[in-house]
């Protein structure tokens, strides 16, 4: 199991998604994003000391449209916290999907959260 899936499920999942995106991609827009992604190789480390650490801002501050996704079996992102994010932040919309984990809830629902992200 992995991500509350099957293994080869969530894999794929994740190969059928990037080669889409890919086969869509001249080979000039792949290096710019292979580029891109390998500029700052810390990425995670910066994303990790910033989850870790109190944020320079009050939730309740945040003014901008604010949709949260959730998976209802994931381990790594539990819903609880997509609940106490929603309740501080103004107007977010908090989405639930049941029977998905963390990847198979981006992956399984990738239009809808593009959808959202337009409104």
């Amino acid at each position: 199991m992995l991500f509350g899936e099957p293994a080869a499920l969530v894999l794929m999942k994740v190969v059928s998604f990037w080669a889409a995106v890919l086969e869509r991609a001249s080979v000039a827009e792949r290096a710019a994003s292979a580029r891109e992604a390998l500029a700052q190789p810390d990425g995670y480390v910066r994303d990790a000391a910033v989850a870790f650490r109190p944020w320079d801002f009050a939730l309740e501050e945040v003014r901008c449209p604010t949709s949260l996704w959730y998976g209802a079996l994931d381990p790594q992102a539990a819903v609880r916290n997509g609940v106490w994010l929603a309740e501080r932040i103004p107007d977010a919309r908090l989405v639930v999907r049941p029977d998905t984990a963390h990847l198979g809830t981006l992956l399984g629902h990738w239009p809808e959260v593009l959808a959202a992200m337009t409104r």
